[in-house]
């Protein structure tokens, strides 16, 4: 292409609008045609965040409704509604062990790719008569959803307290009965849903009701079964801490529990392995023969992520209560791996074992080790954020745009103070970081009271950051370097409060922290952008854009307060609506890879002898 054209392109689409471009425009009826013709002009422009102009039709994103998948229920498909009694005779005719191994297949399948639904979708769709089999596909082409992964791992729950224990029970994929069972667990759901709502009168609580039950859906289907991720955040917490003096958490565990994480490791990434990467959820305990681990210290493991089905059938039949029916799924959290009498070991949900066994849940087995030990890990897991905004902004020579806590602390004594502050020069971006767990009775959705504590923590850390805004705004002079004075320009604020284990971020509970956040007043008088929660795949995402040369973060999150995602989470916007290119982080490449490459260094040299 020649230059001049290139050039003319340029300005056409990535600066202002020509003016050679308007004296081909007419307008007739209150639309614009191009002059001398019938054709239709393309009509208003809207710059995207790349700088490039098209059309507003053209840029028009995806909503946070586009997003939401509604399941299908068996009512639909047979004009009948399922009870409890019906479903649980159901289940009764089938072997308790086949149908956990059935549900496990359909969570490593769809763990490894949603697309394989498809497959599931195809032998259900077989399995039912002509007229239920209309009514499935035209819901389908509707977007709609036959089979779930809340759904499946409910059957198993279900499985475990009513199945038989007899091997030559009904195969649950004869005649693809398990995607019967699943929508007509759908039916369950919805009854227990909407049993809590009616059982609400109050407008305010039935409000809070429903934020929780789309609190504990978000939480559910969250982001955090990346393995990179995952596997990155392992590395930094367990492995190899950042600083040398930071606390040892992998010596504590291996103090408590009597052997090293790093094993415990080796084992959830070989069985995860097998689930996710070959979808073989069901493996013999031999399969981990070849780890390079002692038979003793291998029981010991299992024993502490892993339980036989007998075990797992007294321990889920709290969770089949109405009030944990939907989201409680308390056993295959903390053993994401059942046991079967024939040695197998069965992998409930990939996604559940990497963050049992590489996550913060083995936090829960130093509980011994004492409160030092966890706030220790705390520290470590939170300067793990910070080594992602030290990336992000690094100091370099008289550029210095991130502050950390002791920073702000030393120029600004008096006061509560934020984890880090980075400088946009006319704007600034607080963050606050914390390891705190969401609340239990939030994420399985049981509790509007929980919910209320919940927001109260948010509220709790944003008053840390309302005070450095106030610092700041006053002082900014005192941080930033060969600043002559007090600055006369209004600075404009960015809150953002950092759960780095997780927090069920969606529009109607994003939107309720920001209500009281103007209720307490704790932003007035200054200019400050609405309130964003997000976690640490977040802030990696973030680390993403700034790495490979995006907007800034001000830019960012003024094009996501003007879109349609303005109260979701900061994910779902920069995945469906920000129209920019996520490539990962080269940092996140280095530390994810490090366990993996230890384990195929293990097993290289156990073949060599």
């Amino acid at each position: 292409m020649p230059r001049d054209e290139a050039e003319r392109l340029r300005r056409l689409f990535g600066a202002h609008e020509p003016e050679e471009l308007r004296t081909y425009l007419a307008v007739a009826d209150g639309r614009k045609y191009i002059a001398g013709s019938t054709v239709r002009a393309l009509g208003q422009f809207k710059r995207l965040l790349s700088g490039l102009y098209v059309p507003e039709k053209v840029a028009t994103s995806t909503a946070p409704m586009d997003l939401v998948a509604v399941y299908v229920t068996l009512r639909e498909l047979s004009n009948g509604r399922v009870n409890a009694e019906q479903t649980t005779a159901a289940i009764s005719r089938f072997s308790k062990s086949a149908l956990i191994r059935t549900c496990a297949l359909f969570m490593a399948n769809y763990r490894a790719d949603p697309k394989h639904l498809d497959n599931w979708n195809s032998l259900l769709l077989e399995s039912l008569n002509d007229g239920p089999r209309e009514r499935a596909m035209n819901l389908l082409r509707q977007g709609r959803v036959l089979l779930t992964p809340q759904g499946a791992l409910v059957l198993a729950k279900l499985a475990l307290a009513y199945a038989q224990p007899e091997p030559q029970r009904m195969d649950p994929l004869a005649a693809n009965w398990f995607g019967v069972l699943v929508i007509g667990i759908h039916d369950l759901l919805e009854s227990t849903s909407a049993a809590r709502a009616d059982g609400d009168s109050d407008t305010e609580r039935a409000s809070l009701s429903q934020c929780l039950e789309l609190s504990a859906n978000t939480w559910f289907n969250r982001m955090l079964d990346d393995v990179t991720n995952i596997l990155a955040l392992y590395e930094r917490r367990w492995a190899n801490p950042r600083r040398r003096s930071a606390f040892r958490a992998a010596e504590a565990f291996e103090r408590t529990q009597g052997f090293p994480i790093e094993a415990q490791a080796r084992v959830a990434i070989a069985l995860w392995a097998s689930a996710y990467a070959s979808k073989r959820p069901t493996v013999q305990r031999a399969y981990l023969s070849s780890l390079g681990i002692d038979e003793q210290t291998m029981t010991r493991i299992l024993d502490l992520i892993s339980v036989s089905i007998v075990d797992a059938e007294a321990s889920v039949n709290v969770e089949i209560a109405p009030s944990s029916f939907a989201w409680n799924f308390d056993t295959f959290e903390r053993y994401p791996v059942l046991r079967d009498t024939d040695d197998s070991l069965i992998v409930m949900d990939p996604a559940l074992l990497l963050r049992r066994c590489l996550g913060w849940a083995p936090v829960y087995d130093l509980a011994e080790a004492g409160t030092a030990t966890r706030h220790g890990l705390a520290r470590v897991t939170e300067d793990y954020a910070l080594e992602i905004l030290q990336e992000m902004y690094p100091h370099e020579g008289v550029n210095k745009r991130l502050y950390v806590e002791a920073e702000l602390r030393s120029a600004f004594p008096e006061g509560q103070i934020a984890d880090a502050a980075v400088d946009f020069g006319t704007s600034w971006v607080v963050f606050e970081l914390t390891s705190r767990i969401p609340l239990r009775g939030v994420v399985h959705g049981e509790n509007t009271d929980d919910l209320e504590q919940q927001i109260d923590i948010v509220l709790e850390e944003l008053e840390q950051i309302s005070s450095t805004i106030v610092n700041i705004s006053d002082g900014a002079h005192r941080l930033v370097e060969h600043a002559a004075g007090p600055t006369r320009e209004r600075l404009r604020f960015y809150p953002v409060v950092v759960f780095t284990e997780g927090f069920p971020t969606n529009p109607v509970l994003l939107a309720e922290i920001r209500d009281r956040v103007r209720t307490r007043r704790l932003f007035d008088g200054h200019d400050v952008a609405p309130v964003e929660v997000i976690d640490i795949t977040e802030l990696e995402l973030l680390e993403s854009v700034v790495e490979h040369g995006g907007p800034t973060i001000p830019e960012l999150l003024e094009d996501k307060a003007a879109s349609s995602f303005w109260s979701d989470s900061l994910n779902n916007y920069l995945i469906s609506g920000s129209r920019l290119r996520l490539v990962r982080a080269s940092r996140i490449d280095s530390l994810f890879n490090a366990p993996l490459d230890r384990i195929i260094a293990l097993l290289e040299q156990r073949e060599a002898r």
